[in-house]
């Protein structure tokens, strides 16, 4: 394979591979929502080279953008920098050689010793040949697909044995997923419906199509979270008690622990969880000697799962390790303060690695199964004297096993806790009358238990003991009574009201922090039963001079960007007092108030995007995790109630209008005045209505007064419509077009004045004279007659992180002698004339854009996308003096 990769794309047909080429239907169907017609392929790869692209969309469903950034993160950075436009131009380029393209490919597996020659002419790569040879013959491609058993998993579905043998069992799932959105089980490894089951956040995303099935999710988002594939793994348990695979982790060499044990853990036996000893059950099953032997079970761990023992407990003590007999749990209890369960109880002397004076603290992995679930992780074992034990029966035990969800539902009664350290196991059944306790009498009892012991050579005891000894919230600032100076402010708290009733709202807020570094550990956002961590990674960090001078100098503290903004989404529900805790690194924690919302609607979303302005590889992540979700929500609630107006006209308007002229006023009502009198003094050669929105409502009384002296002084009838709220540009411009009679609109800035006479009958006519026109703008000049618009192009500036940003290409200059149509990418909504049918089934300027930019770059889009042009007719001319209205 040294054939030199296209650097462009191809449609999926027989003589490429189709991994390069742009599927048009599919990508229409995923993110347009629309079967699309065919006359529209090449306006649908038009979405993908001008939006889709910076969006992070996939050409094809061959080539996972999401996933390629994920596993290659300069990629990633060299997109975020503006070097590059989407991951998939980095894979046409040179990735195809050595990159991992999607979620369920691996090359090394494909590629594995008995695999036939892949060097086909017509593949260039591993994965070429793969979509087009190795599917349709069922070969593997990746550790968590068996094409053999998902083809035996769909045998009674109707029609898909015939699909698969034409396709291959790989394509039939993924056409699966994404088009008919119905999960599958692709190998006995994972275990789809248990996964959903085990994780609600994920089959969240599922649902909301942020993933596309269980699998997609696990290797997506579940292995990032440390999640489990199926009960019979342990992803914390393996990586503590599996060095190497912990360390290739580390490394890279291996996209989790359970990578680690499929490729080399499962063939060496280790023990995937606490309670199943794999070189047991090999030595004592003799079905799974011989099925290892025959080919029919890979190794013991698949023998284990496809025999039947679907869910191995841990009293079966065929798939687990002698446990240690003696010692049991007297109480227990969650410390939610402390963030993990608290269990008290004994152990005989000489059990699990103990220090040399019998008490202190060391490290464990423990499982505490409970009625209803499990709690598993690394936890700290504390052994301390107790005197009611006999003389050399043992020493009482404190384990604190950390709880990275405290919220979850209570899983009830605790059954027993299973301690594993090195190749020890104890079981510690609890007590008929084992005490549950709640959180002060817990904490209570385990600082008593620990109060003797020292703790200067003990750190992880040190530690234990201010984790115990944190307070809750009482609804009180607490951050001054920390060890270590922590300043911390919000000055504006913003309410992102829920998209769905009974929905949870979203909280934004700027503010400051002051800290000396690596003093934080984390900061969490607590509503109600409800929290969440608060990233400042990669949120906007604006610089506070204000706060270094009023406090970072007086404390030594020279941080100037410790401004933030930051948004935590579906959190807060009705009723809840929120509130931050910061933890810091030393285990303390402290809390801080967080002010009431004031702000809402347009103010709200003003008032956000005044307060840092992003560039070059900040805007990306400013946009993904704040300004994007945070004003989406703010713009939609504001949307929500039917804008609000009424009509005062002036002058009577014509019976038959041919075209309606919209005009929007905020600020800036003078500009009226002068439209008024400049279109006074040409003859109208075609019958017009003139409809003025006013979208500043405060100034209602004023714009009346204004509008009865002009329509004395220059005669000319027109409708006002007064807006009851501030309703941003476009949506006034739509109440506009609700209004408009005539077959022809034409949405004009008030700062946008004629200096061709007959302006709207020239443009109107060029739409009538030119089928595939969807809309047409004239030249506009400067004061001083040279070109200020001339239609746009779509570049991607590095200071706007790469997103696709709207250019005037001639701007400045004098204007050329050109009397006919320049057609372009786009052109702007300060003078746009259009169809009136057309302009109304496209829904006219989306909503979504609230402070009034790029409204008209999006509809010329959406045109193109219905395989119509737009364009400027250079013949015509108005003077425009941008960004004045």
């Amino acid at each position: 394979m040294t054939q030199e990769a296209p650097q462009h794309l191809d449609p999926p047909g027989d003589g490429a591979p189709l991994w390069r080429g742009f599927d048009h239907d599919w990508y229409a169907g995923i993110y347009l929502g629309t079967a699309d017609p065919p006359h529209a392929a090449a306006a649908v790869q038009l979405h993908y080279h001008t939006k889709g692209a910076a969006l992070g969309h996939s050409p094809n469903r061959w080539f996972d953008e999401a996933w390629y950034r994920r596993q290659h993160p300069d990629v990633a950075a060299a997109i975020a920098e503006g070097r590059l436009r989407s991951g998939f131009e980095h894979y046409l380029r040179d990735g195809w050689r050595n990159r991992s393209p999607h979620w369920l490919f691996d090359s090394g597996v494909y590629l594995a010793p008995g695999m036939l020659d892949v060097n086909a002419e017509d593949c260039l790569n591993p994965y070429g040949h793969f979509l087009r040879h190795g599917a349709r013959a069922g070969r593997v491609g990746h550790l968590l697909f068996d094409p053999a058993l998902y083809r035996r998993a769909m045998q009674d579905e109707p029609g898909a044995a015939a699909a698969i043998a034409a396709s291959g069992a790989w394509h039939h799932f993924i056409d699966r997923i994404w088009f008919d959105r119905r999960d599958a089980v692709t190998t006995a490894w994972f275990d789809p419906d248990w996964y959903l089951a085990r994780y609600p956040a994920a089959a969240q995303r599922v649902r909301r199509r942020t993933t596309v099935c269980a699998l997609h999710d696990y290797l997506t988002a579940g292995l990032a979270a440390g999640a489990n594939p199926l009960p019979q793994f342990d992803e914390a348990f393996y990586l503590a008690t599996t060095d190497d695979a912990a360390d290739g982790v580390r490394a890279g060499r291996f996209a989790s622990g359970y990578d680690h044990f499929l490729r080399a853990g499962a063939r060496d036996r280790r023990r995937p969880a606490a309670h199943i000893d794999l070189r047991r059950y090999h030595d004592e099953t003799p079905a799974a000697r011989i099925a290892i032997a025959t080919g029919a079970a890979r190794n013991a761990f698949t023998h284990l799962l496809l025999s039947g023992n679907t869910a191995p407990r841990p009293d079966q003590e065929a798939t687990g390790p002698a446990p240690v007999t003696g010692g049991h749990i007297d109480s227990h209890g969650m410390a939610a303060i402390a963030g993990g369960w608290g269990f008290l109880g004994w152990l005989p002397g000489g059990v699990l690695p103990n220090t040399s004076a019998g008490v202190g603290s060391t490290q464990v992995h423990a499982t505490a199964r409970f009625v209803g679930g499990e709690r598993t992780g690394p936890a700290i074992l504390v052994r301390f004297p107790r005197n009611d034990l006999p003389d050399g029966g043992g020493t009482g035990i404190l384990i604190f096993l950390p709880d990275t969800d405290p919220d979850r539902a209570n899983p009830g009664g605790l059954v027993e806790l299973n301690l594993t350290a090195g190749d020890q196991l104890a079981r510690l059944p609890a007590r008929a009358d084992a005490a549950a306790l709640d959180e002060p009498a817990l904490v209570t009892h385990a600082t008593a238990s620990i109060a003797a012991l020292p703790a200067a050579t003990d750190p992880a005891l040190a530690r234990l003991r201010i984790l115990l000894a944190r307070r809750p919230y009482t609804g009180t600032g607490t951050l001054a009574a920390l060890q270590d100076p922590v300043f911390f402010q919000i000055d504006e708290t913003i309410l992102c009201p829920a998209l769905e009733p009974g929905g949870r709202a979203g909280l934004a807020f700027n503010g400051w922090m002051l800290t000396p570094p690596g003093t934080v550990a984390e900061l969490r956002l607590h509503c109600g039963k409800r929290s969440v961590p608060l990233v400042l990674d990669h949120v906007p960090r604006p610089p506070r001079p204000d706060a270094l001078q009023g406090i970072g100098a007086s404390h030594g503290l020279s941080e100037l960007h410790s401004g933030f903004i930051t948004y935590a989404p579906d959190i807060l529900a009705e009723g809840d007092a929120p509130h931050i805790a910061i933890t810091t690194t030393r285990g303390e924690i402290g809390y801080q108030l967080v002010p009431a919302p004031k702000l809402r609607g347009m103010e709200a979303i003003q008032y956000l995007l005044a307060r840092a302005e992003p560039r070059y590889g900040e805007v990306v992540p400013a946009f993904d995790h704040v300004f994007g979700p945070a004003i989406t929500r703010l713009n939609a609630d504001r949307l929500r109630t039917p804008a609000e107006f009424r009509i005062v006209d002036f002058g009577p308007p014509p019976a038959v209008p041919r075209i309606s002229v919209i005009v929007t006023l905020h600020r800036r009502l003078d500009f009226l005045e002068y439209q008024l009198a400049l279109f006074s003094r040409h003859a109208r050669a075609e019958p017009y209505e003139l409809i003025y929105v006013l979208d500043d409502p405060p100034r209602a009384r004023q714009m009346e007064v204004l509008a009865a002296s002009a329509f004395a002084r220059f005669a000319v009838p027109f409708r006002l419509v007064l807006l009851a709220q501030n309703i941003g540009y476009g949506p006034a411009n739509n109440v506009g077009l609700g209004m408009a009679r005539a077959p022809y609109v034409c949405f004009l800035n008030s700062d946008a004045f004629p200096g061709t006479p007959d302006w709207k009958e020239r443009l109107v006519a060029r739409l009538r004279d030119t089928p595939d026109l969807g809309a047409v703008g004239p030249l506009l000049l400067f004061e001083d007659g040279t070109v200020q618009h001339q239609g746009m192009r779509f570049d991607q500036p590095d200071q706007f992180g790469g997103f696709h940003f709207p250019m005037h290409p001639g701007k400045g200059w004098r204007p050329r002698q050109h009397e006919g149509l320049r057609r372009a990418e786009a052109i702007t909504g300060a003078c746009i004339v259009m169809a009136r049918w057309l302009a109304e089934e496209m829904g006219g300027f989306d909503p979504a854009y609230p402070i009034g930019d790029f409204e008209d770059s999006d509809l010329c889009l959406r045109l193109r996308l219905r395989g119509l042009a737009v364009a400027v007719d250079m013949s015509v001319q108005l003077y425009h003096l941008e960004r004045q209205s």
